[in-house]
C-alpha cells in the first residue's frame, strides 16, 4: 500500500531526491514551455538547506513557497512530487513549478493517485486560508494560464 503525505517540510537527506525531480525529471520536455517562461518570469530555482530542510528559492527576490508530496508504504518513503508557488497579487496564488515523479505521471504506475491535479486541490486549501486570496493561478506556457476558484 502506497500512500501519500502533503508537506511544507522536507528533510535536507532528501537533497539528492528533490534535485532529481526538479532538475533531471524525464518529463519535464512535457512542459518545457511552462518552465522555460517561469524561469524567465521569476528566475531559475535552486535548492537550499536551512535548519537541516529543504527550502527552494528563485534566482530573483520572488518569495517561494513549496509544497513536498511524500510517498509512504510501511517499509519506505520517498519524494513522489513537489511544487513551488507564491502570492502573485493580494489575490492570485500562482503555481510557479510543478515536478511528479514518473510512477506519479499520467502514465506512470500510480497515474490513479492523480498527484497533478491533487497538488493543485492542495494549493487551492491552501489559498482558502489566506486572507483575500480569490484564486490559484497555474502557468501552462506560452502566456497562457489557468485559473481556479478558491
Amino acid at each position: 500500500m502506497n500512500w501519500l503525505q502533503f508537506t511544507s517540510v522536507h528533510g535536507a537527506k532528501h537533497r539528492h531526491e528533490l534535485e532529481e525531480l526538479l532538475f533531471r525529471n524525464p518529463r519535464q520536455h512535457v512542459v518545457r514551455d511552462a518552465i522555460v517562461e517561469g524561469i524567465e518570469k521569476y528566475g531559475v530555482p535552486k535548492i537550499v538547506v536551512e535548519h537541516d530542510r529543504l527550502r527552494v528559492k528563485l534566482e530573483s527576490s520572488c518569495e517561494v513557497q513549496t509544497l513536498f508530496a511524500v510517498a509512504a508504504s510501511l517499509f519506505r518513503s520517498r519524494l513522489a512530487g513537489v511544487i513551488i508557488y507564491t502570492r502573485l497579487d493580494p489575490e492570485t496564488i500562482l503555481l510557479l513549478h510543478m515536478a511528479v515523479s514518473a510512477d506519479y505521471s499520467s502514465n506512470g504506475r500510480h497515474r490513479k493517485q492523480m498527484l497533478a491535479l491533487r497538488f493543485v486541490e492542495q494549493l487551492r486549501a491552501i489559498a482558502a486560508q489566506i486572507k483575500g486570496v480569490r484564486r490559484v493561478r497555474v502557468m501552462l506556457g506560452h502566456g497562457s494560464v489557468r485559473d481556479f476558484a478558491v
